[in-house]
Formats: structure tokens, sequence, C-alpha cells
């Protein structure tokens, strides 16, 4: 009876080989290009269509609810199945696509050993691609021999490698009774074998025996005329350790596809390569042996185990940079530098100068220096400071309005020897920050201050946007020393000085603030030079005096001469200036250049009116 059944299945495969690969590479009734084609040709005494093949876009909308409500079952041994699989490539000529060339095909047989199968399922998927394929045979309405095992083979996947679709993974599902084995599959190339050397199996390894640590892998013997004696089948984990077996081709390797199996298997990844002794391997993509859950369990924790240490490391990070930030701004050796930019409207605004820089410097661990200096050379003095400065403050008031803008009101009282100091600084930064004369060039900050004396309307148009950011005191104190520290608001440290009220300096820069308030109101707060407008003895022209040297009576007298025609002429009247204010040259320029642009603004006055009032 044994004898028999083997003869007869014999007979069923040359039958199914004479049908199908001598007509044509192709079987034209199921390869169409329709969504559902007829494969009843293969089933002896079958009807018309009573075998279906449904392709990918059929498979999409298939309803199985009136055929099979069974579970899936994955099966982990393929002795259990009530059915196997084989897959042989072969080269199919696509006339009407590749003009003649061959392209690489695939052909899938079944065999059934039990009854209750009525159609299968086949799912190609490619974890590189978001394309999938699929079949489902449908023979509910063919009358399979119940006698002895039945075929049923497809061979219309064709171009697969040249998809980009080498390495696949294919599941095939029984119905209705949805018992399924799965493999893993290496496709070669369109195998034009000029040599043993360019010859690639197809390699299959079943899924559901990985688990058990199991490693079943089938593949394609070489062509007969290449004489190939035996091949070697490595298994080679992640770590490079290989396992490898040489494979003898004896009398009795008859069949298309060579088994070979290892045991005990380590879980891990894995790929298997296959080759001729003396030949380069062809290499699967890794796979993984071992329980799929506890697979996922040890990825899991070993991604949750990284996260936490990444999170940790991050947070240390953090809290290392807040804490050497934290030193630097209490650090007493590493105070930084804030230069003052400021006009000297009067005597209460360099008093409230000096008591805004008390502040700084006795609650916030900053060194100021300002644009004046008492001796040396005011240019030498201003390059000094601006080098070893780190921050460039501009304290808006409208006296620096007023002295980059004199077309508005009269010349203001110069209070400090340096005069011209404030718009040579001005000019000299902007030339500085964009003319690095630092040995090491550091990245200083520039910003502008307004209180509640001044505003921003104030701000000359010298110093717009790219001077820096304008910070409104006493309320912004916060922010502007988070600038000055380069600190953020939101997180620790929290900068020294930021309560202006908590200290006797802040209390006592508030009153100074107030008093100039109180002296902006009495419009006192710019000490203008009141200059006199006269006739010289010659009738035409002018001359002008500052009526603020004329503080004595010896001045006095002077003037008399001068009013008397004792004095005349412009160089005697510039000589008498010199008596009068001193003989700095410079001053005298810049009270000359003064007078002659603000002639008109001083009409009201006249040096008669001085000495009628004295």
């Amino acid at each position: 009876m044994g004898i028999s059944r083997k003869m007869w299945l014999f007979y069923i495969f040359l039958f199914t080989l004479s049908e199908c690969f001598p007509r044509s590479p192709l079987s034209q009734e199921m390869c169409e290009d329709g969504k559902i084609n007829d494969c009843s040709f293969q089933i002896a005494d079958a009807p018309e269509e009573s075998c279906v093949v449904y392709n990918t876009a059929a498979c999409k909308n298939f309803d199985f609810s009136n055929w099979t409500q069974a579970p899936v079952t994955k099966l982990t041994s393929e002795f259990a199945a009530p059915f196997t699989v084989s897959i042989i490539p072969y080269a199919a000529e696509l006339l009407q696509l590749q003009k003649g060339l061959p392209v690489s095909a695939i052909n899938i047989t079944f065999t059934i050993f039990k009854e209750g199968i009525e159609g299968f399922i086949v799912l190609i998927t490619d974890d590189s691609k978001p394309k999938n394929m699929c079949r489902i045979f449908d023979f509910r309405n063919a009358v399979i021999n119940k006698r002895g095992p039945s075929t049923l083979f497809y061979d219309c996947l064709y171009k697969l490698v040249e998809d980009k679709m080498q390495n696949v993974h294919i599941e095939f599902r029984a119905l209705p009774i949805n018992v399924e084995l799965s493999y893993y599959v290496f496709i070669p190339a369109v195998p034009e074998f000029a040599s043993v050397c360019d010859w690639q199996p197809l390699i299959m390894i079943f899924n559901g025996s990985l688990s058990k640590h199991t490693v079943q892998v089938r593949f394609t013997q070489a062509p007969s005329h290449l004489n190939v004696s035996s091949y070697v089948v490595k298994l080679i984990s992640a770590h490079s350790k290989t396992i490898e077996k040489v494979i003898e081709v004896t009398e009795d390797s008859e069949s298309d596809l060579m088994t070979v199996e290892f045991l005990n298997v380590d879980e891990g990844y894995y790929s298997l390569a296959v080759n001729v002794v003396g030949c380069a391997a062809v290499k699967t993509k890794p796979f993984y042996v071992g329980s799929e859950g506890i697979g996922m369990i040890i990825i899991i924790y070993v991604c949750a185990v990284i996260f936490f240490i990444s999170l940790a490391a991050l947070i240390f990070l953090i809290f290392w940079r807040l804490f050497k930030q934290h030193m630097s701004i209490f650090s007493p050796e590493s105070k930084p530098v804030v230069l003052f930019v400021y006009s000297a409207d009067s005597d209460e605004h360099n008093k409230f100068v000096q008591a805004y820089e008390n502040y700084l410097t006795a609650h916030c661990n900053v060194r100021v220096v300002t644009i004046y200096g008492i001796t040396g050379d005011p240019h030498d003095w201003l390059k000094k400071k601006y080098l070893e400065s780190d921050i460039i403050m501009f304290i808006i008031s409208e006296g620096m309005f007023h002295f980059f803008d004199r077309g508005n009101k009269p010349p203001m009282k110069v209070y400090h020897h340096w005069h011209k100091q404030l718009p040579d600084a001005v000019t000299h930064i902007s030339v500085y920050r964009y003319n690095s004369f630092d040995d090491v060039p550091k990245k200083r900050k520039y910003c502008k201050v307004c209180f509640p004396y001044s505003s921003q309307d104030h701000i000359p148009k010298c110093l717009g946007k790219e001077m820096g950011q304008c910070f409104f005191l006493p309320e912004e104190i916060p922010k502007l020393l988070y600038f000055i520290f380069g600190c953020s608001p939101e997180i620790y440290p929290k900068a020294p000085g930021r309560n202006i009220k908590s200290f006797e300096k802040g209390q006592e820069l508030i009153k100074k603030i107030n008093i100039m308030k109180n002296e902006v109101k009495a419009g006192t707060h710019i000490t203008y030079k009141h200059t006199k407008k006269t006739e010289n003895s010659s009738g035409n022209g002018t001359e002008t005096i500052n009526d603020l040297c004329l503080n004595n009576e010896n001045d006095t007298e002077k003037y008399k001469e001068y009013e008397a025609g004792k004095i005349v002429g412009s160089s005697v009247f510039i000589q008498a200036v010199e008596e009068f204010c001193g003989s700095d040259k410079e001053h005298e320029h810049l009270l000359n250049n003064v007078a002659e642009d603000d002639t008109d603004s001083c009409n009201e006055y006249s040096l008669r009116d001085h000495f009628r009032r004295n």
C-alpha cells in the first residue's frame, strides 16, 4: 500500500510538471491581470472556476465570515502540519513586459495530506517595504481526491528580486482550519549559471521552530551540470559567532531542496549563509532565535535602562551646569565688569548714577567702570575700560538725548573736564564692536537702562536696537541681572540683588530716583550753559560768552571795559573769555561751536542783562 502511494505521488508530480513548464513558464489561466483568476485546471475532473485565485486587491476586502471562524494556529513543527510547502526559483520570460528578458520568479507547490482543507492564504511581507502581497486560493467547489495527497502549484510570483523584495517573510495558512506555516525566505536573482560560483540558492528558514531554539533550514540545490558535491551552511550570530555544517550531496539527495537543522541554539539574532565550497556565501537578513515574547521583554528592558541612564545623565549635566553658573555668579573672582556710558546732565544726576553704581557693586556681585576718568588720556582710558568690560550699559537720560540733538535745547553745562567723552565713547564703541582690538576677543553684551525720570523716547538714534535691549528700572532689575549673568529666570540659580527694596543701598537708590523725578518736574534735571549774544565793536557779527564764567567782580570789570570799548575785536574778546574761563583750548573750541549752533535759542539773554542782574 505504501509503495503504491509513493508511485501515485510520483505520477502526480510528473503530470504537474508536464502540464506547466513545457507549455509556458507562466500559467496564463492564473496570471492574467484581473483580480480573480481560474486555477481549476490543476485539479483533475474539477469544473471550470471551481478553483479561484484572488490577488492582492481582492484580498483586502475578502469576507471570511462564512468560511472560517477558527483562530489562527501558528505551528511550531512542520511534521505536525496537514500540508507541506516547497518553493522553487526559476527564470520567467515575460515577453509582453520585458521583451523576452528573463526575470526572477518562484513556484509555490502545496501538498495536502489530510481532508478538510478547502483553500490557502499566502501572505508575503517585507519589513523594509510598505508593499505586501497576498493570494487566496479557494477550491471549496472542487472535488479533492480523498484517497491520497493532492497538490496545487502557483508560479505567478515574479519580479520580486527586481522590486527589491529579496528577503521576505511568507505565511501559508490552510482554510478553514486556520493552521499556519511561516518562513523567512531568501529569493535568488535570475539563475543564469555561467559558473558554479554564480549560482545562488533559495533559502527557507522555518519560523515556527525558532522559539524552541531550533533552526530548520531548506535550500535549493545547484543544477546537476555544475557537479556540486557539498555545501557549507553557516549560522552566524550578531557577535560573529559561527556554527558551521557541511552538507554532502549523496545519491539519495534527489529532492530539489536540501535540509539542515541546528539544535539548541542560544537566544539572539542570527543570519544564515549558504555557499558552495570555495565560493562566496549567500547571506540572509538577521532573524531572532528564541521566544519572541521574551526577546521583546529583553528589548524593552534594555531600552528602558538606556532611557533612564540617559535621563540621569541629562539631569546631572543640567545640575552641574547650574552649579557652575551658581558658583560663577557668587564668586568674587568672576565678577562681570559693567561699563557705564551716560551723560553728566547735572550734579543730582551724577549723584544718582553713583548711587546706582553703589547698589550694583554692593549687592549684585558686579564691578562698575565708567567712560569718565580722572587722569591720563581720555581715549586711552576709554579703550582700556572697554577692553576689560563684559557689559556695555547705556544709562538713558534726557540730557543724553539732547547731547546728540543740540537743536532742541541750549548746550548743557559740562560737569566733567572730559566733556567730549560721551560722543567719543558712542563712536568708539560702535567701531570696537565690529573691529575687535582684543588679543582674545570676548563676547560682550550691550544694553540700555531707563529710569522713571527718563523714557524710551529719550533713546538717541545712534543707540538703536543694535546697541541691545532696553530695561526699565527698578521694575526690571531681575531681568537685567539675569541678562548680566546669562541665566534664566525660570530656573535656579536666582541672581543676587533682585529685591532692590531689601537692601540699604537699594533704598538709597530709590531715594535718588525720586529726587530725579522731582528735578524733572521742576525742570532742573539738566543744567544748561546760559550763553549771551553780543555785537562786536565793528557792528557786524556776534560774539558769545558764558555767563556762568562771570561770577566775580573782576569778571564784571573786564566786561565793563569791553562795553566801554576798551576791549575791541574778536581776538580781544576771546582773550577776555580765556581770562574769565581758563585757557583750555579744547573747551574754548567746544564753547564757540556750541554758541554758533545755538545763538538763536539764546536771544532772550544779553550780557547787559547779566550785569544789570548782578
